[in-house]
């Protein structure tokens, strides 16, 4: 397996390609997340990790980073590798300081493993957040770790400059010695790696550990991820989140959060993965959301967080099993580009005619749609401190009882507009019941027959979730 690199210009024509190859007997090469930058003119640095297997017994060995500098003709600038015989390291992220050095973020790892039986898997049995500084030439300058525990991943996901280009901002996922929870956090490194200050953001219950982070204009710095306000059920050994929603907000210079929001959209499970800001100010806000299906998912909010549009992105509109976004960034004329990938397909005539995975990209105009058809909405939860509280914004009242269940779940309603529907789910997201409401009445749901357990009653208001409801059947 090699890593490949393409040039295209902004009309999608292939320009030139490239493969890269390890030589001797370490022979894979993995990207990650927001593994390229440009570094300087006509500079560029891409970093990833070689998944180490000798060829010649098979045997699984240490993951080791590599980072590889080239030009827009994609010739060999700089490389870089680390040899470490002890310990796994992988990278998640890179960023370029105001010195040209570029900066690598992401996870140190025991060769060790325990099981864990949260996720039903082998994890290590130590790991710390890692940072990495090289020159402009991929020569190692420093390297450190960070925020260790003796389980699971404490893994640094995003590095940017801070707004004096003086230090750098860090995010990530480490466990928070005060409350012993696995929490994001933030966190302010000098230029030689010494911490300065972190913070954690305060989340119910962690649903998903990305998270990104973008210097904005003005002032502070933005984020997105992900939040739940569903207590994990432990169904065969395995704690599973039932839902999960974008959680975004800002935070200032001294750590301190300004603002957090929560969007339930109109999926059972979200994930917010990465966020920029538009030039007027606005949020942009990209992730996953699933249902039957997975699919790229697109909000955009004013400088406050209120959502002012949304858009969901399909393959030619074919519903793809595994449709996931991998990268946006922004275009020199403000354009938005994005691209994912279309993963474990058989061929579609007519949609792809080939099997596997396919890489897809999408560019939109300047933050808004490609070609029109977005929604609009205020469907957000408010919470300066922990983002807990579900503020209905539907006009009217809406009011569900019993909870828990018996035979009947009523749906009481006052002053509620028109185009408003409920949708009772299981947890899986099937959907068993559905009814119109109406502005002043009150429905009724035979829930009889149902099996005892955890359901979802969304609310919908002109095809936009607005209200999400936990009800248990007894």
């Amino acid at each position: 397996m090699s890593t490949y690199l393409a040039v295209f210009d902004y009309k999608l024509n292939l320009l030139r390609k490239k493969y890269l190859y390890f030589p001797g007997i370490y022979n894979r090469l993995w990207g990650g997340d927001n593994a390229i930058i440009k570094t300087g003119y006509d500079r560029y640095a891409l970093v990833g990790y070689e998944d180490a297997i000798d060829t010649n017994t098979r045997v699984k060995e240490i993951d080791r980073p590599y980072l590889y500098i080239f030009n827009s003709n994609l010739d060999s600038l700089g490389f870089s590798k680390e040899d470490d015989t002890l310990i796994n390291k992988w990278p998640y992220s890179l960023m370029r300081d105001k010195e040209g050095n570029i900066l690598v973020s992401g996870l140190i790892t025991s060769t060790s493993l325990h099981y864990n039986t949260w996720e039903a898997g082998w994890d290590p049995d130590s790991s710390y957040v890692w940072v990495a500084k090289y020159d402009s030439n991929a020569n190692l300058i420093w390297s450190r770790q960070y925020f260790g525990h003796d389980e699971s991943d404490n893994i640094g996901y995003k590095m940017i400059l801070s707004h004096d280009s003086e230090s750098y901002i860090l995010t990530g996922i480490c466990e928070n010695t005060v409350n012993k929870d696995w929490e994001n956090f933030f966190a302010k490194l000098d230029t030689a790696g010494n911490v300065i200050w972190q913070s954690f953001l305060p989340k119910k219950y962690l649903s998903e550990r990305d998270i990104d982070i973008t210097a904005l204009h003005n002032d502070g710095y933005g984020f997105v991820t992900s939040y739940s306000d569903t207590a994990p059920l432990l169904y065969r050994g395995v704690y599973s989140i039932l839902r999960s929603d974008y959680y975004y907000g800002k935070f200032n210079d001294t750590g301190n959060i300004l603002w957090t929001k929560c969007y339930c959209g109109d999926s059972l499970y979200q994930k917010g993965e990465k966020i920029t800001e538009a030039p007027n100010g606005d949020l942009i806000l990209l992730g996953t959301s699933y249902w039957d299906y997975t699919f790229p998912s697109m909000y955009r909010t004013d400088s406050t967080g209120k959502i002012k549009m949304r858009r969901q992105y399909f393959y030619k509109d074919y519903f793809a099993v595994d449709n996931q976004l991998g990268f946006v960034s922004v275009a020199p004329n403000n354009q938005l580009l994005l691209s994912g990938a279309v993963g474990s397909q058989v061929a579609h005539p007519g949609i792809f005619d080939s099997s596997g995975s396919l890489s897809w990209f999408v560019l939109t105009d300047t933050f808004d749609c490609i070609n029109g058809g977005c929604e609009t909405g205020d469907s957000v939860w408010n919470d300066t401190t922990n983002a807990v509280q579900n503020v209905n914004n539907i006009g009217g009242i809406i009011n569900v009882y019993p909870n828990p269940l018996q035979e009947q779940l009523y749906i009481q309603t006052k002053d509620l507009p028109q185009g408003c529907e409920a949708a009772l789910m299981d947890i899986s997201g099937r959907r068993l019941y559905e009814v119109k409401l109406k502005a002043n009445t009150k429905e009724a749901i035979d829930v009889g027959k149902l099996t005892a357990g955890l359901y979802l009653l969304q609310v919908w208001e002109n095809g936009m979730c607005v209200k999400t409801y936990k009800v248990s059947k007894e």
